[in-house]
């Protein structure tokens, strides 16, 4: 059975167990408590490779790396008014352990590559120059209860990509994205089947992304699903749809994306999206 603990304990015990091992196998490292066991211990994982270290940890221990923490993100002035903030939860569970939190520069809140059994909640993501909430190769997730607003807006709009959204989901399976307030970002919600991603744990796929109960508002730019490896499937037999989302939609005509082309609210509704949904102008 994997046991998932927090990040600072697990490094605290990994430390110990790194240490023990040294003292155990090499005849020149002083034992635990040693003088110079710390010291001794850090030289030598300075020349580890880092994921080498984690599968040692889950090899050897059973020990699996997690992400779990409260983030907080407070602009220059050292206030949350109408600068870049966030404050919320995200959980994660994964092999290469890469959630980054940047604020007002590139990304901020970024959960990158391989990463399983997430939940981003709570997070209020503001004026950012690209993205929002950007979840890449992910398996299993829920997105919920999360703040996006004027992220991406450095960015040129494309016509048939919608990225710097304000939430993006890049290659994602079993995902569930509802209860967000997303207003005046690039694009609004973005679902991404991207080719070119090497094999990982978390094979790269658009497969039961659900996206339901959020509210959108869009002056322009453009939310749905689209795919880059010339396989209509992601839109018909992998169990991706979006369901009862509330959208408040400018004077542009086209504010969707699905099976490779643009809609209007009818085309999209037509096509089996937000049937029950809610339109307003």
């Amino acid at each position: 059975m994997s046991r998932h603990i927090s990040l600072v304990a697990l490094l605290v015990f990994a430390m110990g167990l790194q240490t023990v091992a040294s003292a155990q196998g090499e005849g020149d490292t002083p034992a635990f408590g040693g003088p110079n066991a710390v010291e001794n211990q850090i030289e030598t994982d300075h020349g580890r490779d880092w994921d080498e270290w984690k599968q040692n940890l889950a090899d050897k221990h059973g020990l699996v790396l997690n992400v779990d923490y409260t983030s907080v993100a407070l602009s220059a002035d050292e206030t949350l008014g109408d600068e870049n903030g966030t404050g919320g939860i995200v959980h994660a569970r994964n092999q290469g352990v890469e959630a980054f939190l940047e604020s007002g520069v590139d990304w901020l809140l970024w959960l990158d590559t391989d990463i399983f059994d997430a939940v981003v909640e709570d997070n209020d993501v503001r004026f950012n120059t690209t993205e929002g909430i950007w979840l890449e190769v992910v398996c299993g997730a829920v997105v919920r209860n999360n703040r996006s607003e004027s992220n991406g807006l450095e960015g040129q709009a494309q016509s048939h990509w919608p990225d710097k959204a304000g939430i993006q989901i890049v290659n994602g399976t079993d995902v569930e994205v509802y209860g967000n307030t997303l207003r005046g970002n690039l694009n609004g919600i973005a679902v991404i089947a991207a080719s070119g991603y090497p094999t990982h744990s978390c094979v790269p796929d658009v497969r039961n992304v659900y996206v339901h109960d959020n509210t959108v508002t869009m002056q322009s730019g453009l939310t749905g699903l689209v795919q880059n490896h010339g396989d209509k499937s992601y839109f018909t037999s992998r169990g991706n749809r979006f369901e009862n989302n509330t959208y408040h939609l400018g004077s542009e005509s086209q504010y969707f994306i699905w099976d490779d082309r643009r809609m209007t609210e009818s085309e999209w509704t037509g096509a089996g999206q937000d049937v029950t949904g809610s339109f307003q102008r």
